[in-house]
């Protein structure tokens, strides 16, 4: 570190860019948004200016795109082998991406297997 403060590498000037996300409007990346630019502020995809009557419609859209998304997600939940030790069945869903654990048990892909010394 310098006297002055925090130096950056040569080349670099400043903290890297912010994340782009996507357009809240069309959902597409800034590059590729196809959302008119806003009257008011000139900006495309601007949430901050949209009529009420807009927005609203907006919500309903994407309310039902994410109902059937969430039904989609559900139709593929599993369920697990019963618990060698207490019989319990339980649900996996698309989201869990560690195992699952019951009775100093863990359920893997492949099955149900003890865990020895909390490992």
């Amino acid at each position: 570190m310098s006297k002055f403060g925090w130096s950056y590498p040569p080349g670099c000037s400043g903290p890297p860019d912010e994340p782009e996300y996507p357009c809240a409007i069309c959902g597409n990346m800034p590059d590729d948004c196809t959302c008119p630019e806003c009257e008011e502020c000139g900006s495309q995809g601007c949430v901050d200016h949209l009529k009420s009557g807009d927005l609203a419609n907006l919500i309903k859209t994407l309310d039902g795109r994410l109902f059937e998304l969430n039904k989609e997600a559900k139709r593929r939940e599993t369920l697990t082998l019963p618990c060698p030790i207490c019989q319990k069945v339980q649900t996996i869903d698309i989201f869990r991406e560690d195992p699952i654990w019951c009775c100093n048990q863990e359920y893997w892909s492949t099955g149900w297997r003890e865990v020895i010394n909390g490992c």
